[in-house]
Parts: structure tokens; C-alpha cells; sequence
């Protein structure tokens, strides 16, 4: 549990947490592994999850019209960057 309280604590988003809240965090915690191109949630779709980046990188697609031309794609993330969030 130690290293993922570290790992967290690393992430931009908890960096502030006590040891406590940490913990409360972790605890709360699992771990889930993608294969490459596998889809992790749908643009616009409900979800309750919230995914830190241990490892590996995620590309996020952003359709900037109703038709779904002109994607963008966004890097949010990379091997030397992990705590990467997303949502």
C-alpha cells in the first residue's frame, strides 16, 4: 500500500493530500490494464472513474464538431510522466 500512497502523492492532483487522505485514497484504489488500442470510455459517455497513468501512455480524442470531423488528438501522458490523470 506504501507505494501507492508514494505514487499518488507524486500525481498533481493529490500532491497536497495528508498520509491520511492518502490512504483513504489507496484504499479506494485498483489497479486496471489496457491493451494497446483498446478503448477506456467513449467521449460524452457517464462515468464514475477517474484513471491515474502508471504506466504507458493514453491518446484522448476530442471531436471538435457534430459530424466528428476534424478529430484532435491529445497525448496525456507518457512512459517518464507517469500521474498523468484523466476522466
Amino acid at each position: 500500500m506504501n507505494n501507492l500512497v508514494n505514487f499518488l502523492k507524486q500525481s498533481d492532483i493529490f500532491y497536497q493530500f495528508t498520509p491520511t487522505q492518502l490512504e483513504l485514497v489507496a484504499n479506494l484504489c485498483q489497479e486496471v490494464v489496457f491493451n494497446v488500442g483498446e478503448v477506456v470510455f467513449q467521449e460524452n459517455s457517464g462515468s464514475k472513474e477517474l484513471y491515474v497513468i502508471a504506466q504507458g501512455e493514453v491518446d484522448i480524442l476530442i471531436h471538435r464538431n457534430a459530424s466528428g470531423d476534424n478529430d484532435k488528438k491529445r497525448n496525456c501522458g507518457s512512459p517518464t510522466s507517469p500521474g498523468s490523470i484523466f476522466w
